[in-house]
């Protein structure tokens, strides 16, 4: 079912159809296009001049300056604008990573065809001469901007000059001969493009030229040798098949091709991003999949292309590379995620050894993702690669600490003891006693608990335990005999956690946002979150909810689930849960902190399996609403 904020496109299209047949004025708020787009944030503008037009260079603030989109608006040729588009390309630049130019050319009372393929042809040139390699240049439009981007690549392509890495199309007007059968099937559902009103704007822009013209309407046109193209297109509006036959034309032609039709959407819904979850999804879908083509800079020096064998031992292999991205936010590009798949192996060791130290799962988790952010932006460090795997724990252990002191954990135990404290004989503990070991640390300092996980846990030599802590080898031992003699004197498994209730109006809200989660409200959802609320997906987002496809990936899920309150490690949490034949099984747990009664930030644990994976029931409960409030 399409959301609430989505019918702003259509009451827009509804509201100018109307004007149109009555020869009334239509109201500002309806017919001013940009008042449908949420403002991006983070996004500077700043006015320029193309040939004899006036552009925009839209600006994020965190994106790469020589990574370039060009983008031609929509419009019939007798609207739109740099400003009715400004917001929207702003999301989608922002998304991507790059700038944007975005241009404009001439209206039909202004010129005729071809004078608007010549303006985009120029705007081509124009970044070619301001040093934007045309391999890290991009060509985007929607509607009428679309057909002439696709125009002015078949013109560059003609006079053998270099082309954009890819092409991105939103609804785009690519037959001026209307021979669309969507014309007649989606004329109930798309008051505004009717082919009557088509058949006569295109009348107007061609001033007697051909309609089949092969830069009029691309569908006629010879695509070989076209960069790859992504369309997108609402399934209601009647100019569907427009983007339906490039598709084909496309493919026909050898050209690398992907349409996406999205179900109830019209024209060019993307410009409802940042209010509408579907425009927040195809804008999302545009960036994730035109990323790679832009050929970005890769990691400083090295990188770690690592596999696990049966022996847990890591094998790696390093190739020269450069230019370290900053901390990846919002959606991680494929430069991070392939950095992610190369430490897999490692990585439930780690949240092992970081939720031990800290005593929460969920916190161990969280450490373990700050661990390998540190280590992406610093992989240059890593000057042999066979010590990844010591690396990386030695930067968990720094982070664990640090931790663990900003909760003033344990200061006065830690503080009692000197590394010069003689040592106390006391046995390793043997194999079969590792996981008791495992779960008792808790109850020891720091420097203990770390001493112990690594030499009795996780089998580190007294040298290597050393390294990692940054203490000596006599200091190891003062510190894993004073732990293992506390160990001995503890029962052989710590008393469960007890579950920490809730407040009632936090407890109330919880309920609230399961229950309408669960029905798939999800603008029901989105009213209990503050407007600035933040979201973090394990391998996948962080940044702000209102920017991700957080919704619209859980209404996409073909398998049956639900979420319910639960706690782990005592912790009140919502955990999703997945029907296996006749049982529901617990997939991961999901954060949500709430302040000032609204929820403000939303930590999802969906790509971690290790976090549910060793936990007991013990650890891990659906807990029922009198247990939420602490009742019994």
């Amino acid at each position: 079912m399409n959301s609430k904020q989505s019918l702003a496109n259509k009451i827009h299209y509804e509201t100018l159809a109307e004007a149109f047949r009555s020869g009334r004025e239509s109201p500002q708020e309806a017919s001013e296009w940009s008042v449908l787009t949420a403002e991006p944030g983070g996004v500077d503008y700043v006015e320029t001049n193309v040939g004899d037009k006036t552009a925009l260079w839209v600006q994020p603030k965190t994106a790469a300056k020589d990574r370039v989109m060009l983008y031609l608006h929509g419009g019939g040729y007798v609207g739109g604008s740099i400003w009715t588009h400004r917001k929207m390309v702003g999301h989608l630049a922002k998304a991507i990573g790059c700038y944007a130019l975005l241009a404009t050319y001439d209206y039909v009372f202004q010129s005729k065809f071809p004078r608007q393929i010549e303006q985009a042809v120029t705007a081509f040139e124009w970044l070619a001469e301001q040093g934007v390699a045309p391999k890290h240049t991009i060509a985007a439009g929607d509607s009428a901007g679309a057909g002439l981007i696709v125009a002015a690549a078949m013109k560059l392509r003609d006079a053998g000059r270099p082309l954009p890495a890819a092409i991105l199309s939103i609804s785009g007007w690519y037959d001026l001969s209307a021979s669309g059968h969507s014309y007649e099937s989606n004329r109930e559902k798309d008051a505004f493009f009717q082919k009557a009103s088509v058949d006569m704007l295109a009348s107007q822009v061609l001033g007697g030229v051909d309609v089949r013209h092969p830069l009029a309407s691309p569908i006629f046109a010879d695509l070989k040798g076209l960069p790859p193209i992504y369309l997108q297109a609402g399934e209601d509006e009647t100019l569907v098949d427009d983007s339906r036959a490039l598709a084909d034309r496309a493919r026909a032609a050898g050209v690398e091709v992907r349409l996406d039709v999205f179900p109830g959407m019209l024209h060019s819904f993307q410009m409802m991003a940042g209010r509408a979850p579907e425009a927040d999804d195809a804008i999302a879908r545009l960036a994730q999949w035109v990323r790679p083509s832009l050929v970005w800079p890769q990691p400083r020096q090295y990188a770690l292309k690592v596999r696990r064998s049966h022996d847990w031992q890591i094998e790696t292999k390093m190739w020269q590379l450069k230019d370290m991205p900053e901390r990846p936010t919002g959606l991680f590009d494929a430069q991070y995620r392939a950095f992610l798949e190369t430490v897999w192996g490692v990585r439930a060791q780690l949240h092992r050894y970081c939720t031990r130290m800290t005593g929460s799962r969920l916190d161990g988790e969280d450490l373990m993702q700050e661990t390998l952010f540190e280590a992406y932006t610093k992989i240059e460090t890593l000057d042999d690669p066979r010590r990844l795997k010591p690396w990386l724990f030695r930067i968990a252990h720094n982070r664990c600490i640090d931790f663990v002191r900003r909760r003033h954990a344990r200061e006065r135990a830690e503080s009692a003891y000197s590394d010069d404290i003689g040592v106390i004989a006391a046995e390793p503990a043997t194999t079969d006693a590792h996981r008791a070991v495992e779960r008792l640390v808790g109850h020891l300092p720091p420097k203990e608990r770390a001493c112990v996980l690594l030499k009795d846990v996780f089998d580190y030599s007294l040298e290597e335990t050393a390294e990692l802590v940054g203490s000596t080898v006599g200091g190891v031992k003062s510190a894993l005999s004073r732990g293992r003699a506390k160990l001995a004197g503890l029962p052989a498994e710590p008393v469960g956690e007890p579950s920490r209730p809730l407040d009632p109006d936090t407890a109330r809200l919880l309920q609230r946002y399961v229950d309408l989660f669960n029905r798939h409200d999800w603008d029901g959802v989105r009213g209990l979150t503050s407007a600035d609320a933040r979201l973090r997906v394990a391998d996948c987002y962080d940044g702000l909810l209102r920017s991700s496809p957080y919704f619209v990936e859980y209404e996409r899920n073909p398998e049956t689930w639900t979420m319910e309150l639960g706690t782990i490690d005592g912790e009140p949490v919502l955990l999703v849960l997945f029907q296996r034949g006749d049982q529901w099984q617990v997939a991961w747990p999901v954060r949500v902190h709430v302040a000032g009664r609204v929820i403000d930030r939303i930590e999802d644990y969906y790509a971690c399996p290790w976090v549910v994976g060793n936990a007991s029931e013990s650890d891990l409960t659906l807990t029922p609403w009198p247990a939420v409030l602490g009742r019994a």
